[in-house]
């Protein structure tokens, strides 16, 4: 917060002002502006590594079905509809991308005559890139997301974020719901033992776990605005993969080491 009390300004509105204030005073041409904006970031960056297979769920709160986009139901028709894509939370400001349905990539692969990919674009064009979802039931996508304000939702773009709006806010599965009712695991990389207590960090003994393993989330907590797992392999479901040794203990949703990344995640078509 600046001294005056008021919010600091994100980057990218800092740059936009900057190139505003450029236009105004000649030095940059306003016929270039839009191309700016453009060019600007719509909201923080999302960071994460690009090699992990859940990178771009960096930061999560929750999954986002679109069936306006992918569909409800199977290979049933339906009406495809696009989704204006904000920069902030509100309607004020013009939509800078649109969020819509793409073809499937094998017009004879089984389910093809839904599209279960999108694409975010720019105005006038359908060729952007790929919105990177993650499944949330077997072959059902959801956008990923990472902050929520009312009926309006940030969610992972193929570059940064962005803010859409659900009306319907019974869609939105918080990540606390997903982890509690699905078949959970630990990922690699974990650090063993856990803290026998949320808020405390690993000891200088801890080693990254080798492989994914079964785990049973048995409480969550939230301290600090960091969401917290208590986790334990008894009774955990393995599908018939086995356990770890013995693990109890909490560790944070999302692993700093790895650019927030979850450290535990389900799986979503069960075993």
């Amino acid at each position: 917060m600046d001294p005056d009390g008021a919010l600091p300004l994100p980057s990218w509105l800092r740059r936009f002002a900057a190139a505003a204030a450029r236009a105004a005073s000649g030095t940059l041409s306003v016929a270039a502006l839009p191309t700016v904006v453009w060019l600007l970031p719509i909201a923080p960056p999302v960071h994460a590594t690009p090699t992990d297979p859940l990178a771009s769920t960096a930061g999560v709160i929750g999954l986002m079905p679109l069936p306006e986009v992918f569909g409800a139901d199977g290979c049933a028709p339906f009406t495809a509809k696009d989704i204006p894509v904000h920069a902030l939370p509100d309607r004020i400001g013009r939509s800078l991308l649109t969020l819509h349905a793409a073809p499937a990539r094998d017009p004879s692969a089984p389910g093809s005559c839904m599209p279960r990919r999108a694409r975010v674009s720019p105005p006038g064009n359908r060729n952007g890139p790929e919105l990177p979802t993650v499944e949330i039931a077997n072959e059902e996508p959801a956008a990923i997301v990472l902050e929520r304000r009312q009926r309006w939702y940030r969610i992972a773009l193929p570059a940064d974020s962005g803010w859409i709006r659900v009306d319907d806010n019974r869609r939105f599965v918080p990540i606390t719901r997903l982890l509690s009712t699905r078949v959970t695991y630990l990922r690699s990389g974990a650090l063993l033992p856990l803290p026998p207590e949320p808020g405390r960090a690993s000891t200088a003994a801890a080693r990254p776990l080798a492989s994914d393993g079964p785990v049973r989330v048995v409480s969550t907590r939230r301290l600090d605005g960091v969401l917290w797992l208590q986790l334990d392999t008894s009774d955990a479901e393995g599908c018939g993969q086995p356990a770890p040794s013995a693990i109890s203990g909490w560790l944070p949703l999302l692993d700093e080491r790895r650019q927030g990344v979850p450290s535990v995640w389900f799986r979503s078509r069960g075993c």
